[in-house]
């Protein structure tokens, strides 16, 4: 006799049958101890649908007070109640009301832990509502997401003080016979991107993380360490008038192989020239504040936090993402359309005519992140704290741009939000607190990383101790019944 088919029972006790071989989310049930009352219960595992019901296996017993609770221990009747009801309406939140759950993720992650200036004490800042439909571009799952990242932090160490796998570049030099230039990619940005693309990839996208040799190593190992495959990461050569070259080549193989999504996550981008900064923001040409507190020799440059030129660090990957900005809320000029795709890269791409239009995301914190073109530079410049603040504003705009107190947290909150808007919260599960910061040690051990305020090989992120600046992440796993 065949089995019958799984049934699920909801919390008003109404039962219908369901496919058994939908992937669930599981969850840990809390069922009380064998009572004269509830003969034969105990402890087990469960899994509930996206709506909160709970997914019961076949040929089983199904007791009505028997509802999932997340990481509880068996308790009374009164307070199983309680906790189930808590639990279920997670859920049922998350499947009814998703863009309510992602505004609150916007919140958590909108905290400026390092000080940067960009985000406000009460929240306020560039970047408000983005989150959301940033997240809505992912709606339809099958596409090829782009995920540019690595931010190169040059230092001078001690040639015997070389943390492993750092990099020597060849546009380094060695200054006396016990220091060397060298650098490593920092700790924020290539986590993120990591669980960002290993959520999508459980969603049916097919990501491809990008990043340029200087930051090879880090991001490679962060990509191990969500058990990404080695294919999953393209590494761009450095060397002037390289970049253009492999951009432009790997776009139309990008292109041909379905290219969606282009997102950028702690990845510098170079800042306003007097072109650029005519669409981004005419107030400051005509008060003539730009020409006076921008040289020209500053124009087109990528800078790091404290104003140093870091061209010659950093790969051109910026010329993915089109120069050209158009109906942004803050400079009313910012767009990406295929003719400025075209117009932006090499010669090769625009013969091969208009190019099919890319969704972009920038994530950043600092300003000076590619995307934040969508936002005024003198807006930027206002609250970007230090003597080159009129330097640092990144000019490369993206369709939605998210800032958040670390782009790390913001990558987080953007794969929180996909999963979300697909009901798909069992994406999430691997990508706890302890995951993120054993995945940072894996970081700064095995790949050189550093921390990009401190740079020293520490597991840190922007010079904050991890347990505080992990919290946004515990706060919004809470917030979906996930374990921290």
């Amino acid at each position: 006799m065949p089995a019958r088919p799984a049934f699920i029972r909801t919390f008003a006790n109404r039962n219908r049958e369901v496919d058994s071989s939908q992937p669930w989310f599981a969850a840990q049930c809390v069922r009380r101890e064998p009572s004269a009352r509830n003969p034969g219960c105990s402890i087990g595992r469960r899994q509930l649908s996206p709506e909160g019901v709970l997914l019961i296996s076949q040929n089983e017993e199904v007791p009505q007070w028997t509802f999932p609770v997340a990481g509880s221990k068996p308790c009374a009747d009164s307070d199983l109640r309680h906790e189930s009801a808590l639990h279920t309406s997670r859920f049922r939140a998350m499947a009814q009301y998703p863009h309510q759950l992602i505004r609150r993720f916007e919140q958590l992650v909108r905290r400026d832990p390092a000080s940067r200036g960009l985000i406000g004490g009460d929240g306020s800042g560039p970047g408000i509502g983005e989150l959301l439909p940033a997240a809505e571009m992912f709606s339809e799952p099958g596409g090829v997401v782009g995920i540019v990242t690595g931010f190169f932090i040059p230092h001078r160490l001690p040639l015997h003080r070389l943390p492993a796998g750092g990099r020597t570049l060849s546009t380094g030099q060695v200054t006396s016979g016990e220091f060397s230039e060298f650098g490593s990619a920092e700790t924020d940005g290539p986590p993120g991107a990591a669980v960002l693309a290993a959520v999508l990839a459980e969603l049916g996208f097919t990501p491809r993380i990008i990043t340029d040799e200087a930051c090879r190593p880090v991001v490679e190992e962060a990509a191990r360490s969500v058990g990404l495959p080695a294919e999953a990461v393209t590494v761009g050569p450095m060397g002037p008038g390289a970049g253009q070259w492999w951009v432009g080549q790997r776009v139309v193989e990008k292109w041909a192989a379905g290219l969606t999504h282009l997102v950028a996550i702690e990845r510098v981008g170079p800042s306003h020239h007097r072109e650029s900064i005519g669409r981004n923001d005419p107030e400051a040409v005509q008060s003539g504040d730009f020409e006076r507190n921008v040289p020209e020799t500053a124009f087109g440059r990528c800078f790091n936090m404290r104003g140093e030129a870091i061209d010659h660090f950093t790969a051109a990957l910026h010329e993915l993402f089109p120069d050209d900005a158009v109906d942004c809320p803050e400079i009313g000029n910012c767009g990406n359309s295929s003719e400025a795709v075209s117009r932006n890269l090499a010669g090769e791409v625009s013969q091969k005519g208009p190019l099919p239009r890319v969704a972009t995301v920038g994530v950043g914190d600092g300003g000076n992140e590619i995307g934040m073109g969508r936002f005024a530079w003198s807006m930027l410049r206002r609250r970007i704290r230090g003597p080159a603040a009129a330097h640092i504003p990144c000019r490369i705009a993206t369709d939605r741009t998210i800032v958040a107190g670390t782009s790390n947290l913001g990558a987080y909150a953007l794969a929180a939000s996909i999963a979300a808007l697909h009901q798909r919260i069992d994406a999430l599960r691997e990508h706890s607190c302890a995951a993120q910061q054993a995945m940072l040690g894996r970081l700064v051990v095995d790949a050189g990383a550093v921390d990009g305020v401190t740079r020293r090989p520490e597991p840190t992120v922007d010079g904050v101790p991890f347990v505080a600046g992990i919290q946004p992440w515990a706060c919004i796993r809470r917030e979906l019944g996930l374990p921290e």
